[in-house]
Parts: structure tokens; sequence; C-alpha cells
């Protein structure tokens, strides 16, 4: 149902288009369906109906490295543009563009609102 999930942008570069134009702050999910990890932090996190509607304040990009979706350009993004080795990553980025927050691991829907609420 409407409002049960974040609706994600599948195409980084537009995303990051879109949060210049509109001066919106910029959530970046690298994610895969192999990655166990991944898939806890969005069952246990980005699930949560609060974290879903803080996250409409944001430009909601998600990077998919799902075998049948993984590109190498989608990979450089991850190690070369945020300099990490793995999954998971979910980055916040402020209406300025910069990093405010990084999830490199599970964490609660408490504190993953928090770190949304944070970053402006």
């Amino acid at each position: 149902p409407a409002g049960a999930h974040i609706e994600w942008i599948e195409d980084y570069e537009a995303g990051f288009a879109m949060a210049e134009e509109t001066g919106k702050p910029m959530l970046v999910d690298f994610g895969a369906d192999w990655c166990g990890a991944c898939n806890d932090l969005e069952h246990e996190a980005m699930s949560d109906p609060r974290v879903v509607a803080e996250a409409q304040r944001f430009v909601p990009v998600r990077v998919d490295l799902s075998a049948d979706q993984a590109t190498p350009e989608k990979w450089a993004l991850l190690r070369e543009r945020y300099e990490q080795p793995g999954l998971p990553l979910v980055v916040m980025h402020g209406a300025d563009g910069d990093e405010a927050h990084r999830v490199t691991g599970l964490v609660s829907a408490d504190e993953f609102l928090e770190m949304l609420r944070a970053t402006n």
C-alpha cells in the first residue's frame, strides 16, 4: 500500500540532478538481493512507517547491485565515489550535497530515523 515503503529512484545521476535542482537532501541505498545485511536493514529500519514518512523529504535513490542489475558503473560508484568496499551502504546527503551520515551495518529504525531527521 501507499506509504508502506520508500519510492526509490533507480537512476543515481537523475536522482543527484533532482536533489540539486530541488535543494532536497538525498538518500542513497546501495543493496542487492544476495546481501543479507541489506535485506535486514530494509526490513528492520527502512520499512518502518516513521522512516518512510521522514524519507519523503529526500530524493531517494537505490543502486541495485543484485546479479541481474549490477553494472561496472554501479560498482565503481560504490567503490570509487563512496570509497566503500562492500554492502550494505546507505548514505544521507544534506541539501548542500555533502555526506551527512553513512550506514554500513544493521541499525534500528530509531537510529535510522534519528539520522534522517538530523540531515538537512
